[in-house]
């Protein structure tokens, strides 16, 4: 039997932290292996002195946690080099992107995301039978 990984992961809050909420959907067809590719990467951090680094793309992005003290040139090798990984996969995705200006309240902003998920998961219903 074929196997489909889903992951989802959002962007963002329903306060007044963030102007924007962003969802994505990640599928990857669990028969299409990425063992190459993962280990290009680790070879390529490694090889630039990130052995066994954990990725997170918000801290790195702004300067948190374990990428407090590296520089802009060091943060900028890992998101290129994180880049082109999911470049070199085969996976899809779909992000959603929300203003969050454009709704009354949090209530309606969470109705529509909802809705965007489920249409986009009845029109990928022949590629989720597969599986």
């Amino acid at each position: 039997m074929k196997e489909l990984s889903v992951f989802v992961d959002e962007s963002g809050d329903f306060g007044n932290n963030s102007s924007y909420y962003i969802v994505s959907i990640l599928l990857h067809d669990q028969s299409k292996t990425i063992e190459k590719e993962i280990t290009k990467l680790d070879a390529e951090l490694k090889l630039h002195g990130f052995d066994n680094i954990v990725i997170h793309t918000q801290p790195l992005i702004r300067r948190k946690e374990s990428f407090e003290g590296m520089c802009p040139n060091q943060r900028r090798y890992i998101f290129s080099r994180l880049f082109f990984f999911f470049k070199s996969i085969d996976i899809k995705y779909k992000t959603f992107f929300y203003l969050k200006n454009d709704f009354e309240d949090s209530l309606k902003l969470e109705a529509k995301i909802s809705r965007d998920i489920s249409i986009f998961i009845k029109k990928q219903s022949r590629v989720f039978s597969i599986f």
